[in-house]
Order: C-alpha cells, then sequence, then structure tokens
C-alpha cells in the first residue's frame, strides 16, 4: 500500500475517533500500562508493508532491552505517533526508521548441540 493510503486510512481513523479511544488504560490496571486501538483497515496496511513483513518477529535492541517486533505493535506506535503530531508525519517517522542505513532489528537463532572450548 503506498504511503498516500496509509496516511488516508489513518487520517480517517483519527478524524472518526476520540484520542482516548485511541488510546486508553484499562480501569483498575495499576501498572500505568496504555493500550491503542488500531483498527483492522490500518492493521492491514501497515502489515502489507515490505519493510514490516521483513521485520516481523525481530527483536528491536535497545541497547540492555530488547523486544519482539510485530506488525501490531508498529500498527500501535504509529497510532501514538500520530496523536502526538499528525498521521502525515507519523507515517513518514514510519519510513524513516526503516530507510536508515542502520537498523536495531535483530534476529535471533537460537542453537542447540553447539559448544565452545576456550
Amino acid at each position: 500500500m503506498p504511503r498516500e493510503s496509509l496516511v488516508r486510512v489513518l487520517s480517517e481513523l483519527l478524524r472518526t475517533k476520540d484520542p482516548t479511544f485511541l488510546k486508553f488504560s484499562l480501569p483498575g490496571d495499576s501498572s500505568g500500562h496504555v493500550h491503542f486501538y488500531v483498527s483492522d483497515e490500518l492493521r492491514d496496511a501497515v502489515s502489507a508493508i515490505p519493510q514490516v513483513k521483513e521485520s516481523d518477529g525481530r527483536m528491536l535492541n535497545h541497547g540492555a532491552m530488547a523486544a519482539s517486533l510485530h506488525s501490531e505493535t508498529i500498527a500501535q506506535g504509529v497510532v501514538d505517533r500520530a496523536i502526538q503530531t499528525s498521521a502525515e508525519d507519523a507515517i513518514a517517522d514510519l519510513y524513516r526508521f526503516f530507510e536508515q542505513d542502520y537498523s536495531r532489528c535483530v534476529e535471533v537463532c537460537l542453537f542447540r548441540g553447539i559448544s565452545v572450548k576456550e
């Protein structure tokens, strides 16, 4: 899906839904965890981006911390960014992230039966 279509889908979501509906915490959740609403259309559009497909399931390395990268979490990040800025800026930032020379996305492979002798 071209960038313009992604911007259209995200703009429509922002236009039709209140920000408090898009970004919310569950009642009684003392952890402070924030949830994001992502429409099926936006989820599918983000999942169709080749760079997202390639990174799906990889780890996003943040130094001493790493988290799994999935199209759903990327879509949630796009919604959060769009609430803060605009749909256009959020999609531009998404593509900018994937177009960097250096990516913090790594693939973790587990091998069995390998031993290292010093």
